[in-house]
């Protein structure tokens, strides 16, 4: 009995769906220390993915797309890798991080992906 209770309490699966708002602390970090880095150059950051859909288990990654109205230099990039390895590495937890431009997210036709729409329709604007 007690034996069921500890792996009850500390199996992975249970704490993750337990503890959502550690979820959105780890995407509430990274928007916050890349909009604290890279300034007005950050348009939007968009959460997406099984985890923004509340589908996601304990080994899902975070599917984050950072949109930026002018290309980022490899200093901005690395910076928002530095970031994004920081906080995957405290928390465990896998970032994967995507990058677009503004025009590609809402202005021509020829830049309307199924990628594209996945995430503007079911983003969470953070």
């Amino acid at each position: 009995m007690i034996y069921s209770l500890i792996v009850f309490l500390f199996n992975p699966r249970y704490v993750y769906f337990m503890k959502t708002e550690v979820t959105d602390l780890v995407v509430s970090e990274f928007a916050k220390r890349v909009r604290s880095g890279l300034g007005s150059k950050v348009h939007a950051v968009y959460w997406f993915g099984s985890r923004a859909r509340g589908e996601g288990t304990f080994d899902s990654d975070y599917d984050l797309l950072l949109e930026s109205a002018d290309p980022l230099s490899l200093q901005e990039r690395d910076l928002v890798t530095d970031i994004s390895v920081d906080i995957s590495g405290r928390n465990r937890v896998l970032l994967d991080v995507h990058y677009a431009r503004c025009e590609k997210m809402h202005g021509l036709k020829r830049f309307i992906t199924p990628f594209r729409d996945v995430v503007l329709s079911e983003g969470i604007v953070l």
